[in-house]
């Protein structure tokens, strides 16, 4: 919304959405052009703006889009919402954990939009407009239209979260009247909080401790508790007042006050003392055209902003003849953060929510696109390409996901599944057409290279039976790791194989470079095809799979340029992520670790980037790792301890690591971690001891979990030590 009179009605009365679809620009990786990666993504709205016909011709066109923020992975969101050529979305926001994000679809009839741009106001008749706010589950794809329960307007923006989780705040328009309202989690409950005699509220929004509630009603600030109960007006003295939001600590409240189109922004304490103003804008308008015809709206409101932190706040503000990025402090220190050529214009600054970046829209050489800045060292590079006539507007970072307190896992029972006298070990567990399967290796002669290795396939139903559904080994080669991947309705078990010849080796002897990938697979579980060797393998020694966007990845570790060198484990070894159209043909994607290189556990997220956990060599850290499309960057993370064949898996929304770590005085262990960022905190350690761990991992709900693994830390009837396949069953409180 433009900042004062006609300006804001449409986008912050109303919270009107769109954008524009990504056919009409170039979207150019910045890593593509030497940036570096950041670790976030944001939402924004793309649309058209230079289309005759004035503002509904280039409204319609808006789009809701998210983006990383290196530039990479441009794609739309909630596009299904725009079903109508006169409908449109805008990203809104995004919940606090980053799971969700909030999109508006706006509608207006043609008709009614030519009558607006002839009288040049806004006809917000329900026959005539709609306006509704979704929420989109980032994982699923499930869109949830909350404004549409238990309607109470036809025009329905401003969703927010309110701090503790357990409502959502909203601004609808009723009897013409906008209103701060608040609705249950499930869309219902809808209910006004403006008080008695209230005026046209907008700008609604809730202290960071869910206790207070701010908006500005009819031009005046107010304050009040979360159930709209002791209102108190700020008097400023101003006759426009505009656009309040809280700091971190829930402390302040900040909003623009003054005259329309010059005002700067105050701060208030919570209880509506200590009124002072805090910046100037210098006789900046506050607000930024977004068309590049008329528009009788005159544009989309540019106010401070808060930090991360809430110890400063951001803001626009003239410079002869730009508009340039300022920080100031709350004692009012002051710093310039950008210094551009005359008639650049910035807008809509908005902080990472680590505190270490910022986001904003830019208009340069006619153009306006998004740009991110590393607040240290103020180094900027532009996400989006945009042609002219296009633009990129109201940037929202993605809240990245913590784990407050690491939730409480009971293992409620361990069951010992396999055990035939021989070394049974290397597990992994999927589920797969309603049946679940269990992989793991089975030899004769031990945990070494041997030619008498072979891999078993269990099936169950319910966890408590098994039955063996097929075996397979590879005649003079060692079959071991086994993996199983469902991909393109097929389940496929893959393995790294060593290659043995006809009797055992001596480790001295193994060469990596004649180590070959195998896989089998069947459609229905019961009926299997090959072992077939996987082309595209030879010389890599492959791990665990996962898929994303119809496609397959392998780690697969190599020698670095398949050099000859002499046999035995060599001391230098690359992992890559290999790629496969079908789950049988590989290629070379990327590599990701030039050194130590080791078992790796992939995992994608549903915008395409990838969480790894690599086994960093003998007795190193484990170390994490990222990327995001096309792969070519990544980041390494060391981690606090190393991880033998790791597991990584998503359990509801929180990560979970496995695999083996050697503890000082009961020697190696299979254990069990939560991943928070990159911070790792042992939930459970698994009954285990000796030659141990590789575990597979099924979530059963959002609670109850199976995780394999096999350990020697049980006896046979005649002492011997045995080593085994188990079934671990966790609860999540």
């Amino acid at each position: 919304a433009a900042h004062g009179g006609a300006q804001f009605y449409d986008e912050e009365r109303f919270e009107i959405v769109r954008s524009f679809l990504s056919r009409h620009f170039r979207n150019v990786p910045a890593s593509a052009v030497g940036h570096p990666s950041i670790p976030l993504s944001l939402g924004y709205t793309q649309l058209r703006t230079d289309l005759p016909g004035g503002r509904h011709a280039n409204v319609r066109t808006m789009r809701a889009m998210i983006v990383n923020a290196d530039g990479t992975g441009h794609r739309e969101v909630g596009s299904e919402l725009a079903d109508n050529p006169n409908a449109w979305t805008q990203f809104a926001g995004w919940s606090p954990d980053g799971q969700k994000a909030i999109l508006s679809r706006g509608w207006q009839n043609p008709d009614n939009a030519h009558w607006e741009e002839e009288h040049k106001t806004f006809r917000m008749d329900p026959s005539q407009w709609m306006l509704d706010t979704s929420l989109l589950e980032m994982a699923s794809g499930q869109l949830m239209n909350l404004t549409a329960v238990e309607r109470v307007s036809h025009y329905n923006g401003g969703l927010f979260f309110v701090p503790g989780g357990r409502s959502f705040g909203f601004t609808p328009l009723i009897n013409g009247v906008s209103k701060p309202f608040l609705m249950d989690l499930d869309g219902r409950n809808k209910r006004d909080v403006s008080g008695k005699d209230a005026g046209f509220a907008y700008g609604y929004s809730a202290s960071p401790d869910g206790a207070r509630i701010s908006y500005h009603e009819d031009y005046q600030i107010f304050i009040a508790n979360a159930d709209g109960s002791d209102k108190k007006r700020i008097n400023t003295g101003n006759p426009f007042n505009f656009g309040p939001r809280w700091s971190a600590d829930s402390q302040w409240l900040m909003f623009v006050s003054g005259v329309r189109g010059k005002s700067n922004p105050y701060i208030v304490r919570r209880d509506g003392t200590g009124l002072r103003k805090l910046a100037d804008l210098n006789g900046y308008q506050g607000w930024i055209l977004f068309l590049d015809v008329p528009d009788f709206h005159e544009g989309s409101s540019d106010v401070p902003v808060w930090s991360a932190d809430g110890k400063s706040v951001f803001y626009t503000a003239q410079v002869d003849g730009q508009v340039e990025l300022f920080q100031v402090t709350l004692d009012g220190q002051t710093t310039r953060l950008t210094h551009t050529p005359n008639g650049t214009l910035h807008y809509h600054p908005q902080p990472s929510p680590d505190g270490e970046w910022l986001v904003y829209g830019s208009l340069r050489e006619g153009v306006r696109q998004i740009y991110v800045m590393r607040i240290a060292g103020r180094s900027e590079q532009r996400i989006t390409d945009l042609a002219k006539g296009h633009g990129a507007m109201w940037p929202h970072w993605r809240p990245m996901p913590t784990v407050a307190t690491a939730p409480q896992v009971t293992v409620t029972s361990v069951r010992r599944i396999f055990h035939n006298g021989e070394h049974n070990a290397f597990t992994d567990l999927c589920r797969y057409r309603g049946q679940f399967y269990l992989t793991f290796r089975t030899c004769p002669d031990g945990h070494m290279v041997h030619p008498s290795a072979s891999i078993v396939a269990l099936r169950s139903s319910d966890g408590a039976q098994w039955a063996e559904v097929h075996r397979f080994r590879v005649d003079q080669r060692d079959t071991r790791d086994p993996h199983l991947f469902v991909f393109g309705d097929k389940l496929f078990v893959y393995t790294g194989t060593w290659y043995s010849g006809t009797s055992t080796p001596r480790p001295s002897d193994y060469d990596l470079n004649q180590h070959l990938g195998f896989g089998v697979w069947s459609e229905t579980g019961t009926t299997w095809h090959g072992p077939t060797a996987l082309e595209g393998t030879f010389g890599h020694y492959i791990w665990r799979a996962a898929a994303f966007d119809g496609k397959a990845y392998l780690c697969g570790r190599r020698k670095p340029g398949f050099e000859i060198t002499g046999r035995g484990e060599p001391a230098t070894v690359e992992s890559l992520m290999l790629e496969s159209d079908d789950g049988l043909i590989w290629r070379k994607k990327a590599v990701f670790q030039e050194t130590a290189g080791d078992e790796t556990a992939f995992l994608f997220e549903p915008d395409g980037a990838i969480l790894g956990i690599g086994r960093h060599g003998t007795g190193k850290d484990a170390q994490l790792l990222r990327s995001r499309p096309p792969y070519t960057n990544w980041e390494r993370t060391n981690l606090d301890r190393p991880i033998g064949g790791p597991l990584l898996a998503k359990w509801g929304d929180r990560h979970l690591v496995g695999g083996r770590i050697s503890t000082k005085d009961r020697g190696p262990k299979t254990a069990l971690f939560w991943l928070n960022k990159d911070k790792l905190t042992e939930f459970a350690e698994l009954p285990s001891g000796g030659d141990n761990s590789y575990p597979g991992f099924v979530a059963l709900s959002a609670t109850r979990a199976w995780v394999s693994y096999y350990s020697s830390h049980e006896r046979d009837a005649d002492g011997r030590p045995m080593t085994a396949i188990y079934l671990a069953e966790l609860q999540l409180k």
